[in-house]
């Protein structure tokens, strides 16, 4: 019993998009980071990724940038969860394409990477696109980055909890620090979606 109650729980933690210790790491790139970098690319790494390259030799942040990113905040679950914004409509993404969104970012080689916002104050970094859904990055400040593993559990939390009949979208949000934004990917990227 105690067994079932410890994969609930941590269970739990991840579908609201935190990693198993009851906390979301933040970063901050340091300043001067290229923040064009190929290993800050999540659409490249998964594109690398779909064509079978190695993990082991995806690019990798220069080790003067991983040893510059500095530690944000650590939140914990009881005290300041994530809020969620459902804005799911007519017009959204389908829930099973926010579902692959959410299965791409928890790939083995990509779930312990940074998933960083690199876009100016005010506008969001598209990080992956399926089909008719995208999940990006919008924050209060350029270069905050969490694990992509956290990602994922906003983005699963999102296709579970704002679902309306076969659609999804919406935010989950960590305060002024950053928000994960599932949404209808743009027409130019979609593919298969004349829409």
């Amino acid at each position: 019993m105690k067994i079932s109650a410890v994969v609930f729980l941590i269970t739990a933690l991840c579908s609201l998009g935190m990693s198993s210790q009851g906390f979301t790491e933040f970063y901050l790139l340091p300043e001067g980071a290229d923040f064009n970098h190929p290993a800050l690319n999540t659409t490249l790494i998964i594109e690398l990724l779909s064509h079978g390259v190695d993990p082991a030799n995806l690019p990798s942040l220069p080790p003067h940038i991983q040893s510059g990113m500095q530690a944000l905040t650590k939140r914990s679950m009881p005290t300041d969860p994530p809020e969620l914004a459902c804005e799911t409509s007519a017009l959204s993404p389908w829930a099973y394409d926010v579902q692959q969104l959410s299965k791409r970012l928890q790939q083995k080689a990509l779930r312990d990477r940074d998933c960083c916002q690199l876009e100016e104050v005010g506008k969001c970094s598209q990080l992956v696109g399926f089909q008719s859904a995208a999940v990006s990055l919008c924050g209060a400040r350029r270069g905050v980055c969490l694990k992509c593993k956290d990602v994922a559990g906003a983005v699963e939390r999102v296709a579970e909890a704002c679902r309306k009949g076969f659609k999804a979208a919406g935010r989950v949000a960590w305060m002024d620090t950053v928000d994960v934004a599932v949404h209808r990917r743009e027409k130019k990227w979609a593919s298969r979606f004349p829409f």
